[in-house]
């Protein structure tokens, strides 16, 4: 018999089979997507239980629904400050981010040769604009060329810019952090699946 189920459906049927008390079944974590076996007597007593499956991916699901809702840095405060996006075509801005999703033009400017390069391995300067309603923004970089390179990133705030880049680089994240003149430095941190974030200090808490 097969049984598809959310998790507090399947602890459920877990409590019952194996006749756990209600504290027990609050210790009990059951990995999503994994298919867990019981194999039951002619009595429905449990004789045996597992998971089918590679046992170290096993083991990592576990963890991740122990700790779900948990998060290991209490004190990392982030806020979104804006969202970069590629587009090909410039009329785009007007047609489309103005026009249908009611975002307004805030400023334009050029992304310099040397930073596009270093932090996208873009070797040409890129043209930008930014635009935002009430709750979002948007920094949409225009590459009418198509290209294997993009500049797509999300831009985030913290107050503690240091402590984030030692817990990157202890952890193996790539980091690039960009020294400018008269300027606040540029931070740009990759997850390892290639995501890109934009880094800000939040200037709320100064």
């Amino acid at each position: 018999m097969l049984i598809v189920a959310y998790g507090n459906s399947l602890r459920a049927l877990g409590k019952h089979l194996e006749n756990l008390s209600d504290d027990e079944i609050l210790k009990v974590n059951i990995s999503t997507g994994i298919p867990l076996v019981y194999e039951l007597d002619e009595e429905l007593r449990v004789i045996s239980k597992g998971y089918l499956g590679d046992q170290e991916m096993i083991n990592k699901a576990i963890v991740l629904v122990k700790n779900q809702g948990k998060g290991n840095n209490k004190n990392m405060k982030i806020k979104l400050n804006h969202i970069a996006l590629n587009i090909s075509d410039v009329d785009e801005v007007t047609d489309f981010y103005q026009d249908i999703l009611g975002f307004h033009l805030e400023y334009q400017f050029e992304l310099p040769v040397k930073l596009s390069n270093s932090i996208f391995g873009i070797n040409k300067s890129v043209p930008a604009y930014f635009c935002k309603n009430e709750q979002v923004a948007f920094e949409l970089f225009v590459l009418s060329v198509k290209t294997n390179k993009d500049v797509a990133h999300i831009c985030l705030e913290i107050i503690n810019r240091e402590e984030l880049i030692k817990q990157c680089i202890n952890k193996g994240y790539k980091v690039e952090n960009i020294q400018r003149d008269n300027k606040p430095n540029l931070l740009f941190i990759w997850d390892k699946s290639g995501n890109c974030f934009e880094i800000k200090k939040d200037e709320s808490h100064d």
